[in-house]
């Protein structure tokens, strides 16, 4: 069986609370205008950006594609270069996802890119993205 969206967010989460224990790590938010970041040293943001499919195999009566499922990983630190700074923080979290294994997935996960979003108040913003990929299987469903 496929790992929800909701169980691949979850993994994320815990192997980056794991890798990054001085950081708050969590869902994005469901209001993001209303997010305050209070943590001292930053946050790590993780959501779910959509899926691609691959071309349709018939076969067996039922239809057989992969999904890709892209992640975004959003960094909110208060330092940039330091020990725990932006950049350590990047390289860190990198290192935790990049072949991470999810039950229900296919291989393990890739990171796709990494760019500066913006500095606001000396708080620093860098975006990662991964990808993971699962089976969607469907049966006729006559």
């Amino acid at each position: 069986m496929s790992a929800t969206v909701q169980e691949i967010q979850d993994a994320i989460i815990a192997k980056l609370t794991s890798a990054l224990p001085e950081l708050s790590v969590e869902a994005f938010p469901e209001k993001p205008e209303e997010y305050e970041l209070l943590h001292p040293l930053g946050a790590v943001l993780v959501q779910y950006d959509g899926s691609a499919y691959s071309a349709n195999r018939i076969g067996n009566g039922g239809v057989s594609q992969v999904r890709t499922l892209r992640f975004s990983v959003v960094y909110l630190v208060r330092n940039l270069r330091d020990a725990a700074g932006c950049y350590d923080v990047l390289a860190r979290g990198a290192e935790a996802l990049v072949g991470l294994a999810i039950p229900g997935t296919v291989g393990a996960g890739t990171i796709v890119s990494e760019s500066f979003n913006a500095e606001t108040d000396g708080v620093w913003m860098y975006l990662q993205s991964y990808e993971f990929k699962a089976h969607q299987v469907a049966t006729n469903h006559a």
